[in-house]
């Protein structure tokens, strides 16, 4: 394995590197075999300490991680685009590792790791849990958004007690080293992954990351050095050749995968023109537990209503950041637009849309294949390409054909908008929830766009049809990058996936409350920021989002609140909320 070059900072206004040395992948993993049983008795108070660790050595990194993200897509440290990566990158783990570190905490005491009452019960009597908002100062800075997660069928409040922990509540089993498949989009994806794999699953973890963004290897060896001298994790880096060794070694008891479909049936059954025929006999090449999440096509639905013209503009800022922050490289971007046919403020919303795009600066496609896909995408005879950025929109596709916006998932900088036929809002979110569920491919994320008025008057209906939206992640009017970034949420692929037929994955991660069979997680948000919220009574205190692209104080908001969470301390407050009233 060749030696490998990664920027770790700088030096006046020099990047400094290190060469990390090539290892031997074998001696390495036999390691962690010979570590595995070690973690498995390691007690509550010494994992808290190791949380504890990654906390600190995560604040201690920050600045560096987030200056060698934004070199390596484009942009400097000091661009208003680096805000995406304070939140993508160490805001994630640090939030991660405090909400894993209280539920031990809660564990050590004799404690669930839930309140009962965060607890209720759903229509068909199964347990759902109030996971937003829960610590002090969430009401204050997420201010109006809310997280539901259900269970799935069977678990109740009685009951769910029995079903959350269970690593915790049985005696310590044989450890397992899992092979966790880096993703190379979302720097927090891989550091998350290890702490699931370790923390919910008991399994020590072999990370192989992806070559787009290993120039991170150095800050995640820092962040966990603790678990490294341990011997309870280990990090590899190289491309497809060495992630199939590692998966397929005797060292390796389980994998973890986060990437496309066919990344994942290409490590299971091979490649080729057998892989097909393996495939439909379920002969697996690979025959391993598995996890994964695959992302899929994200619906952005937008249900018919008295939207103002500043609704418009708002909402079509929430759908264009849902569809190129991180430059479109995202599991859950917005990838089809529902509207219906006969409401009238549909060709304006679509305007408001363009019109966001050409304001927006220009991006590097730093992701490899994706000029490619987007300039095939930008070849359909419906296409328009827009901005800087070069947005390519296919427009009105036809709801009842077949077409490849319904089919992949593009991860690049495109989209398609198609219509549906009703104009009654209650009609039309049934028939958008029918084509998501049916039409599209995968079960990740989906995100319903309703007026405050609408949702009253629909009541019981809008709630049932959000009950049968067959996805892991639902946001109503909030993006579902939310709940990836709200550790309590249980973050993967609707349950009922198999290998041969994967979709959007199997099993999930994030889930900090350690459930043992969560089903899906419901975000909530404001329609409206705050002040003209208040107007329409509405009664939130939250502004435009940070993390909207058009948010001219971003950088600045996101870089504040991840300090804010390696001490919650209070004197934070006012200079988070001075930023953010200025977004």
């Amino acid at each position: 394995m060749p030696t490998r070059w990664f920027p770790t900072g700088r030096k006046g206004s020099t990047l400094v590197f290190v060469t990390v040395a090539p290892t031997s992948l074998e001696a390495d993993l036999s390691e962690l075999q010979s570590r595995k049983d070690e973690w498995a008795y390691v007690g509550l108070s010494e994992r808290i300490r190791l949380l504890e660790t990654v906390v600190r050595r995560t604040d201690f990194a920050a600045g560096r991680w987030v200056e060698a993200s934004s070199v390596a897509k484009g942009f400097g440290p000091e661009s208003d685009l680096a805000g995406e990566e304070w939140l993508a990158g160490p805001y994630g783990v640090l939030v991660g590792a405090g909400a894993l570190r209280m539920s031990l905490e809660r564990l050590s005491r004799g404690l669930t790791t839930y309140k009962k009452s965060w607890v209720s019960a759903g229509p068909d009597g199964r347990a759902v849990v109030r996971v937003l908002p829960v610590e002090w100062w969430e009401p204050l800075l997420l201010s109006g958004y809310r997280l539901d997660l259900s269970m799935q069928g069977g678990i109740t409040p009685a009951n769910l007690a029995d079903h959350t922990a269970e690593l915790y509540r049985r005696p310590p089993q044989p450890g397992r080293v899992c092979a966790v498949l880096g993703a190379g989009n979302i720097a927090s994806i891989p550091p998350l992954d290890v702490l699931h794999k370790l923390y919910a699953e008991g399994q020590v973890v072999a990370l192989k990351l992806s070559p787009v963004n290993d120039y991170l290897g150095p800050i995640y060896a820092e962040i966990f050095a603790d678990f490294i001298d341990r011997g309870f994790l280990r990090i590899f880096y190289g491309g497809s050749e060495i992630g199939a060794a590692i998966s397929h070694s005797d060292n390796v008891d389980t994998v973890h995968i986060t990437g496309s479909a066919s990344s994942h049936d290409q490590i299971v059954f091979g490649s080729g023109p057998e892989a097909a025929e393996r495939r439909r006999l379920g002969q697996r090449l690979l025959d391993k537990p598995i996890t994964s999440e695959l992302g899929g096509v994200s619906p952005f639905i937008v249900v018919p209503g008295p939207w103002s013209e500043a609704d418009l503009r708002y909402q079509a800022e929430h759908f264009v950041t849902q569809k190129i922050l991180n430059g479109g490289f995202n599991c859950v971007a917005a990838q089809v637009l529902v509207m219906a046919e006969g409401w009238g403020a549909a060709d304006r919303f679509v305007r408001h849309v363009h019109e966001v795009i050409e304001e927006l600066p220009p991006r590097v496609s730093y992701y490899p294949g994706s000029e490619d896909r987007r300039a095939a995408l930008a070849d359909h005879p419906s296409a328009v390409s827009m901005g800087r950025c070069q947005i390519s929109h296919l427009r009105d596709i036809d709801p009842n054909q077949s077409h490849r916006a319904f089919d992949d998932e593009f991860f690049s900088a495109a989209f398609a908008s198609t219509r549906l036929a009703h104009a009654d809002p209650g009609r039309f979110l049934e028939g958008a929830v029918e084509f998501a569920n049916e039409r599209l491919d995968g079960t990740l994320s989906a995100v319903v766009i309703a007026h405050p008025r609408t949702i009253t008057e629909l009541g019981p209906r809008f709630e049932q049809s959000i009950a049968r939206l067959r996805y892991g992640s639902v946001g109503v009017n909030v993006w579902t990058a939310f709940n990836f970034l709200q550790p309590r949420s249980s973050w993967g692929a609707y349950p009922g996936h198999t290998l041969e037929a994967v979709g959007s994955g199997i099993g999930n991660v994030h889930n900090a409350l350690l459930f043992d069979s969560p089903e899906k997680t419901v975000a909530r948000g404001p329609f409206r920021p705050f002040g003209r919220s208040l107007l329409a009574g509405e009664y939130h205190l939250s502004p435009k989002p940070p993390w909207f692209v058009t948010s001219r104080t971003g950088r600045r908001t996101s870089e504040l609140f991840t300090r804010f969470l390696t001490d919650h301390s209070v004197r934070r407050l006012p200079g988070i909320f001075a930023s953010a009233l200025r977004s």
